[in-house]
């Protein structure tokens, strides 16, 4: 009896230090790295089932971390063989390759309506053997609200593409491409090219190629005569390669409807009127229509890029879809809300389905439940993997964890001030599968590629020990 007691006792001091030693070890990891115990959540969980957490059922801002959320939702909702269409529509007459009165542009609420769909609408429409429009270019963004910019996302807007305008009639993420380059001589102005090149978008050239000391580019926006125009001054060295910058514009429907005029111009069809929003008429009658891309395309373009553009495009769709409303945030929150309490989350909030929001409050574990039930979804698994960035291959993780993880994990990144957040699949030196999720939040004195840096330490130093 006292041989099977001591026995016992023995068991119960082993499993003690065990448990013990893995909360431990758990903040090791943390501490290892130079990051703060207090500002992090952790969840590491291999393939059979074993973790290792620290404060994971903690709320905290995940960033764009939350685009997982986004991307499993429409997985569920939307479904990986969804698809958006755009159209050109008209209730007039055609008469001698004219067409008596307006012509209107259906955005349908797709958010990979870029140049070459609008090249492929275009060449569709030619089919009709029209050559003039006698009427206006009537833009339809009624698919989803009137709401550009959502309230809870950022107070100030900013003029970085990652805060453009949400329309059902969108196009290019509704941003343009500004491009500049070294003029021929010093002292010669720089060369500026637009993409796409357009009429809604005019650029005023003030920069100036020098001979010697930094580049500088600045790029202002003044709207005025029913145009955005880019006022681009500095300077640029003779010697210098090309530099693109990505800027947002204001108002999607003229930028939209000036891009399809202009398209179609290029191929033969005038358009007398000019561009106006509207809805098209109830009796129209399509005269092209194009699909978007494939929709893991789309959610792919979401997670490798971090796409907040997307991300609000797909929440106004899934309303759509799921209520039958149009478009709104306000609608896709009270989704959000329904899916992760479904799944056990009470006390979560979520402001911002593009994670541009420090109110959005999730727990790691819940961000790891929902990893978990993607990967146990046969149908669209694949696509749903595809979507991260590869470590050291391509999107936010093209230059992170090159060395020593190359290719092995697929994560998605957040980042705000004093916010990081990374989340995601990565295999263990032992070739096991794990799932994992890091948040930082809270430390404004520590930079943040120092936390990015601790944390691709964290996740090496998890693959190397299991």
């Amino acid at each position: 009896m006292r041989t099977v007691l001591t026995s016992l006792i023995s068991l119960i001091s082993i499993l003690s230090i065990n448990t013990w030693g893995a909360e431990t070890s758990a903040e090791s990891y943390i501490k290892a790295v130079g990051l703060d115990p207090k500002d992090v959540s952790m969840l590491f969980v291999k393939e059979d089932g074993t973790s290792l957490g620290w404060k994971e059922k903690q709320y905290r801002t995940p960033a764009s971390v939350t685009k997982i959320l986004t991307a499993a939702m429409a997985f569920e909702y939307l479904g990986h063989d969804y698809k958006w269409k755009s159209s050109l529509q008209s209730a007039a007459k055609v008469s001698d390759s004219t067409l008596k009165g307006d012509l209107c542009f259906y955005g349908g609420g797709n958010p990979s309506f870029l140049t070459e769909q609008l090249w492929v609408l275009s060449n569709h429409f030619l089919r009709n053997k029209i050559l003039k429009v006698e009427g206006d270019l009537i833009v339809d963004e009624s698919y989803f609200d009137s709401e550009y910019f959502d309230d809870k996302r950022m107070k100030k807007r900013v003029l970085r593409a990652y805060d453009s305008p949400v329309s059902g009639a969108s196009f290019n993420w509704n941003s343009v491409n500004i491009y500049v380059r070294p003029g021929l001589v010093v002292g010669s102005k720089a060369e500026i090219y637009l993409d796409p090149q357009n009429d809604y978008t005019p650029i005023k050239n003030k920069v100036t190629t020098v001979g010697s000391g930094k580049t500088y580019i600045d790029i202002k926006r003044n709207v005025k005569n029913g145009v955005e125009e880019f006022e681009v001054s500095g300077r640029i060295q003779i010697q210098s390669g090309e530099k693109v910058f990505y800027r947002p514009i204001q108002k999607p429907h003229f930028w939209t409807g000036y891009n399809v005029k202009k398209q179609l111009s290029l191929l033969g069809v005038k358009i007398e009127g000019g561009v106006k929003k509207g809805v098209c008429a109830a009796r129209s009658r399509v005269l092209a229509e194009v699909e978007s891309k494939d929709f893991s395309l789309v959610v792919r373009d979401l997670m490798k890029f971090s796409n907040n553009f997307i991300a609000e495009m797909l929440a106004k769709t899934m309303v759509r879809e799921v209520y039958g409303k149009q478009g709104s945030m306000d609608l896709a929150l009270k989704l959000a809300d329904t899916f992760l309490k479904e799944r056990g989350s009470k006390e979560h909030k979520i402001y911002s389905l593009s994670g541009l929001s420090y109110q959005n409050r999730m727990r790691a574990v819940d961000i790891l439940s929902i990893l978990e039930r993607r990967e146990n979804d046969f149908g669209s698994f694949a696509e749903f993997l595809a979507a991260f960035p590869i470590s050291g291959i391509d999107g936010t993780l093209k230059s992170r964890l090159k060395k020593k993880m190359y290719g092995r994990v697929r994560a998605k990144t957040g980042l705000l001030n004093s916010v990081a957040g990374l989340a995601g699949y990565g295999l263990t030196d032992s070739k096991k599968h794990f799932r994992f999720v890091l948040i930082s939040n809270g430390n404004r004195k520590k930079e943040s590629w120092k936390i990015r840096q601790a944390f691709d330490k964290m996740v090496i130093n998890y693959a190397k020990k299991n």
